[in-house]
């Protein structure tokens, strides 16, 4: 006899695509969707103010573009999101909306992006039918150096990013051009940077690097995990690793981020990680965590390379190495 099939539908993946104002994400999400690569894909678009200026030039081949007005996503519209993502749902399970393969949420320009992060793993609803798929950050090689000085949200912006994409790099001076991936570098080491012309990153040139892909079940930010870890030069931004050779256990695990995030969780703007577990050593758990908010899962199928140890990237804030490894060392060695 077949097996009877799941009663709950495979997670769809969240895409995030933020940058500071005038970064060129609209323009850029609108070549995007023109692709037929990614066909099925549905669009929410965030608005500050109650007129949608924005709107008219994001297009859709299906129309599938929802807006969310009044307000910045990452405070007052949070419900909002959450709400709009389980009408998405609502409408395909009841059969008044077409199946969408993909969720693209494009985030207002002074968007902090860790409330948006959080909302869909806290949610006990959304947080099986939808799974953070990556963070995409439009980067403006013209004015970044003065918006990251001057804005803490430009720089968070790009502090969590799975992939940089620097855009109108075709009209920036090569001097200038180099400070910026040297700025980058110490924001987010290790991070893909993609550099945009009128015609590129394409949607083909993002699949090349691990996003938008026709099969999302990965772990996105694999690529950043496994790079060293560098010392931002960004005053109070640092970034680290910590490892284990010795599987531990899921209560651990869990006991050691409840303790973590309770003591230090305004301090952490990221965490990413592969962790083995004494459950499915063989098989890597995905971590992710952004503030005070943890989501751990999916099992992997499998290890990305031969180095079956747990690693965490951890993205923090006037929070030392120290400290965090003490905590995690304490744990450890506990269980």
């Amino acid at each position: 006899m077949p097996p009877f099939p799941s009663l709950r539908p495979e997670p769809v993946p969240l895409t995030i695509l933020t940058g500071f104002l005038g970064a060129g994400k609209t323009t850029l999400l609108n070549r995007w969707l023109r692709d037929p690569l990614l066909a099925g894909t549905v669009v929410i678009v965030n608005e500050l103010g109650d007129i949608a200026l924005d709107h008219p030039r994001v297009e859709t081949l299906s129309g599938n573009t929802l807006m969310l007005t009044g307000g910045c996503i990452c405070c007052s519209l949070r419900g909002d999101l959450a709400a709009t993502l389980e009408t998405l749902l609502r409408g395909v399970d009841n059969h008044r909306l077409e199946p969408f393969r993909r969720v693209i949420m494009e985030t207002t320009g002074l968007a902090e992006p860790a409330p948006i992060l959080q909302t869909v793993p806290a949610h006990p609803y959304l947080g099986k039918r939808f799974f953070l798929d990556a963070v995409i950050t439009v980067v403006d090689s013209l004015h970044a150096a003065g918006t990251i000085t001057e804005f803490s949200e430009a720089a968070q912006q790009i502090a969590v990013a799975d992939i940089l994409v620097a855009a109108k790099t075709d009209v920036v001076f090569p001097d200038r051009l180099d400070a910026l991936r040297l700025t980058l570098d110490c924001l987010a080491p290790g991070v893909p940077l993609l550099e945009g012309t009128p015609d590129a990153p394409s949607v083909a040139d993002m699949q090349a690097h691990g996003l938008l892909t026709a099969n999302p079940r990965r772990m996105s930010t694999g690529r950043s995990l496994l790079a060293e870890a560098a010392n931002p030069h960004t005053t109070g931004i640092d970034v680290f690793h910590l490892t284990s050779s010795e599987p531990v256990s899921t209560g651990t695990l869990t006991m050691f981020f409840e303790l973590l995030q309770a003591t230090f969780g305004s301090n952490i703007l990221r965490i990413k990680g592969l962790v083995a577990t004494r459950d499915h050593p063989e098989k890597p758990v995905a971590l992710q965590g952004v503030r005070h908010t943890l989501d751990i899962g999916p099992v992997l199928d499998a290890w990305p390379d031969d180095d079956h140890r747990t690693r965490l990237l951890f993205i923090t804030r006037d929070l030392q190495r120290a400290r965090v490894e003490a905590l995690w060392n304490a744990f450890r060695g506990s269980g």
